[in-house]
């Protein structure tokens, strides 16, 4: 689903080309490759799941969550009232096919 949704605004299509044009998208390819690089699926290099860690994580044993909560503050000073969303593509461990989750809190 990610690889295809870069291949659309990527494209030499009017559609794509008018996104281009007045949609900024910031892709972050992998959150934990640390721990996928030593097999994990779902957490990172210390074993924790980042989507279970999110509100409440630890700088030190997981500073991708920090370092995302920077961009998140970052992104939203810099399009003061412009920021539509953060899009979050994934896999899920049990839901299969196409699912959507939001927070239960306030992400700002």
């Amino acid at each position: 689903m990610g690889q295809g949704f870069l291949e659309y605004i990527c494209a030499d299509t009017e559609e794509a080309e008018a996104l281009r044009r007045n949609v900024v998208f910031k892709v972050i390819p992998m959150l934990n490759p640390d721990g996928v690089v030593v097999g994990n699926f779902r957490t990172s290099l210390c074993g924790r799941d980042l989507n279970r860690t999110f509100k409440m994580s630890n700088d030190f044993l997981i500073p991708e969550v920090r370092a995302l909560k920077e961009l998140v503050v970052k992104l939203k000073g810099e399009y003061k009232g412009r920021l539509i969303m953060f899009l979050d593509l994934h896999g899920h461990s049990v839901k299969k096919n196409v699912f959507l989750y939001g927070p239960e809190y306030d992400i700002w």
